[in-house]
């Protein structure tokens, strides 16, 4: 053995493992499936081929709804109970007062005392102008209807809303009331009576003895003698 050679294999003893080439071998041979994994993987996760046929059709398992056997074939006929009052001939519709299944029991009937006390308890509050009335012309044609609230409270505001009566070749039929006050002796209502021309009809109206009110409506240029009752 020459000098040379010598020389390099105590070289590499000195320095270890780590610098032998026979050492590096197999790290190498180590990282090559690493390197081949991925192609290997590719592989096991392709799509399955397609079928060449169709895939015949499975019905479901859940079974369509079946009528139970018990159930009539047909619809059962009325046949009124024991406690059911029939009655010896057909009774209309307005002779029926709340209940049709029978008279109001004494819990109904303090109901419906309690409901009407009260309601004739606020009516007795209300002012006199309080309710429905109708404004006829001289001859006693049907003009208007009105609806007026009057809370009865001093320096209360009255409302209310009017209709023209049917028949009448009106642009607007129904509406709300401007004002409704009572100004001296008379009783003045303001509404607009076509509101596309900014019209605004004014009645006026005196109060009678037998509780009606008389007076005008001033329509623009016209005025036409009425008569307001109940």
């Amino acid at each position: 053995m020459s000098a040379v050679p010598a020389l390099v294999l105590l070289l590499a003893l000195a320095q270890g493992p780590e610098a032998s080439p026979a050492a590096a071998a197999p790290d190498a041979a180590a990282d090559a499936p690493t390197a081949t994994a991925p192609a290997d993987n590719d592989e096991a996760e392709a799509a399955p081929p397609t079928p060449t046929a169709p895939i015949p059709y499975q019905p479901p398992s859940i079974r369509p709804f079946e009528m139970p056997a018990t159930m009539p074939d047909a619809p059962l006929p009325y046949a009124p109970s024991a406690n059911d009052r029939v009655p010896e001939k057909p009774v209309g519709l307005e002779a029926y007062r709340r209940s049709y299944e029978g008279p109001p029991d004494s819990r109904e009937l303090a109901y419906e005392a309690g409901v009407q006390r009260n309601f004739n308890a606020q009516q007795v509050r209300m002012g006199p102008l309080d309710g429905a009335w109708t404004v006829r012309t001289r001859t006693g044609a049907a003009f208007m209807s009105l609806q007026l609230h009057d809370p009865g409270r001093p320096n209360s505001e009255i409302e209310g809303a009017w209709r023209r009566s049917a028949g009448r070749p009106d642009a607007r039929r129904s509406g709300y009331l401007v004002s409704a006050a009572r100004e001296g002796e008379y009783l003045v209502l303001r509404w607009y009576d076509r509101e596309d021309t900014g019209n605004l009809t004014v009645m006026r109206l005196l109060p009678g003895a037998d509780g009606r009110w008389t007076g005008v409506i001033q329509d623009r240029d016209v005025e036409i003698p009425v008569t307001m009752g109940r």
